[in-house]
């Protein structure tokens, strides 16, 4: 498996979980160009198929918003993908990085936690489809 940085067209390149194709179909390389410059976005690959495109936004000093975007096979790699992930989130310099996740989406809740996560607030018609989040947040101290 290798971490490499983002390149246009890399979420082009994978079967997107059904579960992001809402939230997929509201972004594109424009919005991810500017943060992949700023070296806030990764990509993960294994035998040259891209299970992972993840990245940061920032918001201001110290803090930003971690995404992902995951791959139909990304399932099989989990364990491997997760401490990828949580290896790039600690080597930023962001104190606090918070994360959105869908009501209903549980291994996504189960995700947020193992990585570091605290919920902290229920965000009602927080997508551009009206669908209510759960936001977490990782504070360093």
């Amino acid at each position: 498996m290798i971490v490499r940085d983002w390149e246009k067209g890399d979420i082009d390149n994978m079967t997107v979980q059904d579960s992001q194709l809402d939230i997929l179909s509201h972004m594109d390389d424009l919005d991810i160009e500017p943060l992949a410059k700023m070296g806030v976005v990764w990509t993960i690959e294994h035998n040259n198929d891209v299970l992972c495109v993840c990245g940061l936004s920032p918001q201001w000093t110290n803090r930003a918003v971690a995404w992902a975007v995951l791959s139909e096979t990304a399932g099989k790699y989990f364990i491997k993908l997760h401490r990828i992930i949580r290896k790039l989130f600690n080597s930023v310099d962001y104190r606090r990085i918070e994360a959105t996740v869908d009501i209903d989406f549980k291994q996504g809740h189960r995700w947020m936690r193992m990585l570091g996560f605290e919920p902290e607030g229920y965000m009602k018609a927080y997508t551009p489809s009206g669908d209510d989040q759960i936001l977490y947040a990782r504070v360093r101290a």
